[in-house]
């Protein structure tokens, strides 16, 4: 399925799950990433999740889940100052580890349509990484502080079979 509330951050997802044994599932999530919702800054590269999902009633892609989070992102980062076109560019990369909760719904007995929906909070690992340009006078950190916190989003929107 394709998670359409990843495209307001600029990146594209698409999920997989399968399950496994009783209320126990995996899930995979690679996803591209290209341009930036910040002013003057462009990003290009990739992400990979991988998630063990537990579905307390059981009931797998049908119910109330919890997710653990184990993913990877990669991307090139590029400041543009609006002036003088100066450019910083940086390689930015981290592991990021988080908990999500949710639920799924499929709207069919033997499969079909899957509305699946949750949120959760991640943390990347990687020591922060800064770009600046104008002497200074236009920076950007990632990873750092605040930084580090990752919001999880999960809507997804595709078939069950």
């Amino acid at each position: 399925s394709v998670d359409p509330f990843d495209l307001i951050f600029r990146r594209l997802s698409i999920e997989g799950e399968v399950a496994i044994i009783g209320p126990l599932a995996v899930e995979v999530k690679p996803t591209w990433i290209w341009g930036s919702p910040d002013e003057y800054v462009d990003n290009s590269g990739f992400a990979f999740a991988g998630n063990i999902v537990l579905y307390p009633s059981g009931k797998p892609m049908n119910s109330f889940w919890i997710k653990g989070q184990v993913g990877y992102e990669t991307f090139k980062a590029t400041l543009t100052h609006p002036v003088s076109g100066q450019q910083a560019t940086a390689d930015v990369a981290s592991p990021v580890f988080g908990v999500m909760i949710g639920s799924s719904n499929v709207f069919s007995r033997t499969g079909g349509f899957i509305l699946s929906g949750g949120a959760g909070i991640g943390v990347a690992t990687a020591d922060p990484v800064t770009l600046s340009v104008g002497g200074g006078d236009l920076t950007l950190t990632y990873y750092d502080k605040a930084g580090r916190i990752k919001l999880l989003t999960s809507l997804a929107l595709g078939v069950a079979f």
